[in-house]
């Protein structure tokens, strides 16, 4: 498996380059524990970054997408600002997409750190998983604003990756997310 990060290629599956996702995790070392991700292979780090962009697809967006886009990409898109009101230009992924994919998997890593060492198994009731493909697993929990511990107390919502992103995220979509299903994509 291999990150393929040409959005207008159809096999499109990462907005950042492992090299550009270490980066970045240097520069959030400053100010978060990266080691979980330090300590993954290349192949896992991959897995991790697929599963991140996979995350990213489930908000409507703001903005028009491209029509030049393989499908699978929803970034980059026009008519985007950011948080002081500038127009993004069309031709590139915002940045902050860029930081939410990366900060999207530090999140999945320590949740699943705390799943794996916390007891979920009194709110199975409000745990749903299901296979998607063959190497990734998704779990949610639906219709909850607190389940098990640590790092699963948060709705996605609450996220360090999510509130990166949430200046992209349609309004009236948001307004339905929060009261809706939090979901988590991880690699099994």
């Amino acid at each position: 498996m291999a990150l393929v990060t040409d959005y207008t290629d159809p096999s499109f599956n990462s907005y950042v380059t492992e090299a550009e996702a270490d980066a970045l995790v240097s520069d959030i070392g400053l100010v978060r524990d990266t080691s979980k991700y330090t300590a993954l292979t290349s192949l896992d780090k991959e897995k991790f970054l697929i599963a991140a962009t996979r995350w990213i697809y489930q908000f409507l967006y703001k903005g028009i997408e491209r029509d030049d886009l393989a499908g699978k990409a929803v970034f980059p898109r026009s008519g985007l600002t950011d948080r002081q009101g500038k127009t993004l230009p069309d031709d590139s992924v915002p940045e902050d997409v860029e930081i939410s994919q990366v900060t999207r998997v530090l999140d999945s890593l320590d949740d699943l750190a705390n799943t794996q060492t916390h007891r979920l198994a009194s709110r199975s009731d409000y745990r749903k998983s299901a296979q998607v493909g063959r190497n990734l697993k998704t779990e949610w929990f639906q219709n909850v604003s607190r389940v098990g511990t640590r790092g699963m107390e948060t709705k996605t919502a609450g996220t360090p990756a999510f509130m990166v992103l949430e200046q992209f995220i349609d309004e009236d979509f948001l307004e339905s997310y929060n009261s809706s299903y939090h979901r988590y994509v991880t690699p099994v």
